[in-house]
């Protein structure tokens, strides 16, 4: 039986969440207790600081992988869940973002429908899952208004046999506790571990469901509004036991004393005299007692000091606007929440400060309302003001005992708008002389630029680049505008413009008729580029093929003949490439006829003996066949496909219409990679011998 954690923290976020430093500290210090084998006793706990998605979702998996039914396997989160607008929730990582629609980017978070079917396929039957963190409403605030604020962390995570524990209960806040380093629930989990106080039965052991009443009691103490819940099906997950607790500690059984004691943020002198014996029974330290003591006061404390500020903050707001506008009650309410105060714990402080303004206001505002109109009437009245207004207003301030930093309030807007006004009223009459000067000494220079444009454009059109910089300078240095200067223009050159268009024109249909004739020329020579290349191209089919045999077959003769007409190539010029090369080949072949005939002639003899005629006679023609026959299975014995070769083709020469020469000299040539060659003489075969097997084979090979 094993016992394996895994601990997630999420720090740090994109924009749109807020970053949470607390969440690391939290997964260090729960490792810390779940490890020590006098606390949690865990035989491996792995911590996980600001993943990404696939990382997450790949420890979680190999934590709950592979593992036997009787192991406790547990699941820490502590950062920012999310709830979209559809209810689903999700664990946020360190890249989980909106898109430009403001929706949540789901890839970039964990949902909880992944942890929830990871859980449910492992074999470990005591499962445990710790959520420090609340699921609010994605990144859209408008979510809130759209559902009740609730989390069905029930049907998303809850399972037979697993123990779900949450720091809240909807969409609360989740509340990172001044003066601590560790989230308020976190904190108190592992207070619960590491001082034995989660042991609420005293058996020496702490239960899921002792360390979620003892955390929730202590939360709700330091903030009300926070509601921790603990999530089992059909009651089994409660008995599931965390950790340790060292039952003869005297630190522990003084600081279950001592919480019994606590009431209402202080100890009643009985109390401290109970205490006090106790303590020295116990032997401990006044330091050490007084340290204890003042963890378990700390969350009254703590709600007390929460409660201070909001008290003060609500008095600076009243202060400095009363009545309060929407806004400052929205801020507000967001401080109310971040305290984890309700809305029966400020209710008191709110109404006795609303009374407080309340009468203050009403009838020094009327007041104001007075001096403010009497101020506006002198402003439409005459302005600036003269000596006996001054002193008519101040009278007036006097009268109504109004405060110089209200009448300054009211006074300077006022004055301002006036002076702002009378200020333009004097830059408008100044303007509008100023910008009937300046029309008068802008027309004078468009007339002077129109007559050097005139001159300029009767001498030359089109204007050359150095006279069209000259008038451009000219222009900037008269401060003209391009619009005004175009309008000039415009009738000017248009004359002048018709006329150069056509000239254009008429150059342009002289240059159209030269690129015709160069594009002819061009396409004759490329045509006849191609014709050299094709000519080419056939020069070594031919080569290639005389060089293969000679005298060439009628299959070839009808092969190349077919690729001249292809290649739609002259028979003049195709007569060209052919005749040299026949004349030489021609001469080459009669000398090795020559010299085969005198060789056959040396042989005769041999091949008496190794090839018998029959009694009754052979023709001379049939001798031949076979000798030429036997040969070359000599040479193709010895691996000679050279001479084979040859004397393939002389038992074509002898007996063409033989389909067994042409399949043996079809093989020979398939041996020596011709395929070509050889798909000439196995069709040769089957157009003398169509059910000849040999070249059947070949050409289905071929």
């Amino acid at each position: 039986m094993a016992k394996v954690a895994l601990l997630v923290g999420v720090s740090e976020y994109e924009p749109g969440l807020n970053p949470l430093p607390a969440a690391v500290k939290d997964i260090e210090a729960l490792q810390r207790v779940l490890q020590d084998p006098e606390m949690g006793g865990f035989d491996e706990v792995r911590t996980l600081a600001n993943p990404e998605p696939h990382t997450m979702q790949l420890e979680i998996e190999t934590l709950f992988d592979g593992r036997a039914k009787d192991d406790l396997v547990l699941l820490f989160f502590s950062g920012h869940g999310i709830k979209d607008d559809t209810g689903k929730l999700y664990f946020a990582t360190r890249i989980t973002r909106k898109n430009a629609k403001g929706d949540l980017v789901r890839a970039t978070a964990v949902p909880t429908s992944f942890v929830h079917e990871i859980m449910n396929n492992s074999r470990a039957k005591r499962q445990a899952i710790i959520l420090d963190c609340c699921f609010s409403g994605a990144f859209d605030p408008t979510l809130q208004a759209k559902d009740d604020g609730s989390v069905d962390l029930k049907t998303q995570l809850g399972a037979e046999g697993r123990v779900v524990l949450t720091s809240s209960s909807s969409t609360q806040y989740s509340f990172e506790q001044q003066g601590s380093d560790l989230s308020i629930y976190t904190r108190y989990l592992v207070e619960g571990i590491e001082t034995g106080a989660g042991d609420i039965n005293s058996d020496g052991f702490v239960s899921m469901l002792e360390l979620h009443e003892y955390a929730a009691s202590k939360v709700q103490e330091t903030a009300p509004k926070m509601t921790p819940k603990i999530i089992v099906l059909k009651d089994k997950g409660f008995e599931i036991i965390l950790a340790k607790a060292r039952v003869t500690d005297p630190k522990l059984k003084y600081r279950r004393t001592a919480s019994r004691y606590a009431n209402a943020g202080t100890i009643r002198p009985a109390g401290r005299a109970v205490l006090n014996t106790l303590r020295q029974q116990l032997g401990l330290t006044l330091e050490e007692a007084s340290e204890i003591e003042a963890e378990i006061l700390r969350p009254y404390q703590e709600r007390l000091a929460n409660l201070q500020q909001y008290r003060e903050t609500l008095i600076a707001e009243a202060e400095h606007e009363y009545p309060l506008s929407e806004f400052a009650y929205e801020d507000l309410n967001t401080l109310q929440q971040m305290l984890g105060l309700r809305d029966e714990d400020i209710l008191p402080i709110r109404q006795e400060v609303e009374a407080q303004f309340s009468r203050r206001s009403e009838s020094y505002q009327k007041k104001l309302v007075q001096y403010e109109q009497s101020l506006t009437d002198a402003i439409q009245q005459e302005f600036p003001f003269s000596q006996q207004i001054r002193q008519n207003l101040e009278n007036l301030q006097r009268s109504l005992d109004l405060r110089e930093e209200d009448i300054v309030r009211i006074d300077q807007p006022l004055i301002q708008q006036a002076k702002l006004h009378h200020q333009e009223m004097l830059e408008q009459e100044s303007e509008d002389q100023r910008e009937k000067q300046e029309r008068e000494e802008y027309e004078n220079k468009l007339r002077r630029y129109e007559q050097e444009f005139t001159k300029a454009i009767q001498a030359e059109y089109p204007i050359n680049q150095f006279v069209v910089n000259g008038l451009k300078s000219f222009q900037q240095q008269l401060g003209l505008k391009d619009e005004d200067v175009a309008r000039i223009e415009a009738p000017i050159r248009e004359p002048l413009e018709m006329k150069h268009r056509e000239q254009l024109r008429q150059q342009e249909l002289l240059e159209k008729q030269r690129r015709i004739k160069l594009e002819a020329r061009r396409r004759a020579e490329q045509e006849r580029a191609e014709y050299e290349n094709k000519l080419r191209r056939y020069e070594q089919e031919f080569t290639r093929a005389i060089q293969a045999e000679y005298p060439l077959t009628q299959s070839v003769l009808d092969g190349l003949k077919s690729l001249q007409q292809q290649l739609g190539l002259k028979d003049e010029d195709v007569d060209k490439i052919e005749r040299p090369i026949l004349t030489i080949k021609k001469a080459d072949y009669q000398r090795a006829r020559e010299a085969e005939q005198q060789s056959f002639r040396e042989q005769q003899e041999q091949l008496k003996c190794k090839i018998p005629l029959e009694e009754t006679g052979a023709s001379t023609t049939l001798s031949l066949l076979q000798n030429c026959l036997y040969q070359a299975q000599e040479f193709e014995t010895k691996g000679d496909y050279v001479k084979a070769i040859r004397e393939l083709r002389k038992a074509v020469e002898i007996e063409p219409q033989n389909s067994v020469c042409h399949s043996r000299l079809g093989e020979i040539y398939l041996k020596t990679n011709q395929p070509m060659m050889a798909k000439i003489h196995f069709n040769q075969a089957l157009k003398l011998n169509p059910q000849d097997p040999t070249a059947l084979e070949a050409i289905k090979r071929l």
